[in-house]
């Protein structure tokens, strides 16, 4: 704080350069907008307000930038879990109708609101299933 309160009092008044440097040791130096309005209140009393507002619009920019590109790859991982699981399922779903014919709704509906889990270990126990229960670790009757 103390660096930034003698580089607040060196710098030219509302220069870019200003603006930069407050910005570059916010971040370097982990300074929230509290203790940046203490440091700029006590180098530059008849500016403060305009540097601490500069450096909260721009922080509240990298945050909205920030927040969408979080929201950006959750919606990708989400997509990617979501169409894996149904890939698997029409593929297990072809297989089971394959082998054993049609299939009852529900079994169906079972399916397509499966986890990725649930499909994989399905899709290991049709390989030596010899009826749908086995499958599904169902007890047969």
């Amino acid at each position: 704080r103390t660096v930034l309160g003698r580089m607040l009092r060196q710098l030219p008044e509302g220069s870019a350069l200003e603006k930069r440097l407050v910005e570059y040791m916010c971040w370097a130096f982990n300074i929230g907008l509290e203790a940046l309005e203490a440091v700029a209140r006590e180098a530059k009393p008849e500016r403060w307000e305009p540097i601490v507002g500069s450096i909260a619009e721009t922080l509240i920019e990298r945050g909205k930038t920030e927040g969408k590109a979080e929201g950006i790859a959750e919606g990708t991982a989400k997509g990617i879990a979501e169409g894996t699981a149904k890939g698997k399922a029409e593929g297990l779903f072809r297989l089971l109708t394959r082998r054993f014919g049609p299939l009852p709704h529900e079994l169906e509906r079972q399916l397509a609101g499966a986890s990725v889990t649930e499909l994989d270990v399905w899709l290991d126990n049709f390989l030596e299933a010899p009826s749908l229960e086995a499958v599904f670790g169902q007890a047969q009757t």
